[in-house]
């Protein structure tokens, strides 16, 4: 369990526009729903593969329509050394390296929507995976997409951090969603015939 864990994006623009709280639900739309929520990551393994996301899924809205899924925010502490790496080159010297390491410590919100009976695992495993010790099949980003803003103004830039794009996880072998984004929460538990907590 917590092992094979799709990495999951932003939905299309076009399908998120159309998301509607009363419509787009799994009783109405069935699994196609999702498009209008997230847009799984390509995870390159066959483990990820032949169908897997398609029964998680199918297995996950049999659950919440059973009312076993549980919806709710967990405050994960989080710890996360960040480096960079600069390297000055001046004429006819040698090159100078500079490694500028910064430590963040923070609680940070994660929502999940995971059976009810594996909350308390799926929160210890998070905790795990905030201060970067998950062993899972591929890499997740998880620690890396919760510090974002932390190391972009480490590093100074405007620019994206790689792992800001994954906005939530869901681990296919237990069904429990993860996520950081907090729209995505909302419409996957209205999805589910869940009123999110606030």
């Amino acid at each position: 369990m917590f092992y094979t864990i799709q990495r999951l994006l932003a939905p299309n623009t076009l399908l998120k526009d159309n998301f509607n709280a009363q419509t787009s639900t799994f009783a109405q739309k069935g699994i196609p729903v999702v498009a209008e929520i997230f847009t799984p990551d390509y995870m390159g393994n066959s483990n990820f593969e032949y169908g897997a996301l398609r029964e998680t899924l199918t297995h996950f809205s049999a659950m919440a329509a059973q009312g076993e899924i549980e919806a709710r925010t967990l405050h994960v502490p989080a710890q996360h050394r960040h480096s960079v790496i600069k390297d000055t080159k001046r004429k006819g010297q040698k090159t100078e390296r500079t490694i500028l390491t910064e430590d963040f410590r923070a609680v940070k919100d994660v929502h999940v929507l995971a059976p009810r009976d594996l909350i308390g695992d799926l929160e210890a495993f998070l905790n795990l995976a905030a201060q970067g010790h998950p062993r899972t099949e591929e890499f997740t980003g998880f620690r890396e997409a919760l510090f974002t803003p932390e190391i972009r103004k480490m590093e100074k830039k405007g620019a994206d951090i790689f792992a800001d794009r994954f906005k939530g996880w869901l681990d296919l072998e237990s069904a429990s969603f993860f996520l950081r984004d907090r729209d995505m929460f909302e419409k996957l538990s209205l999805a589910s015939g869940i009123t999110p907590e606030a």
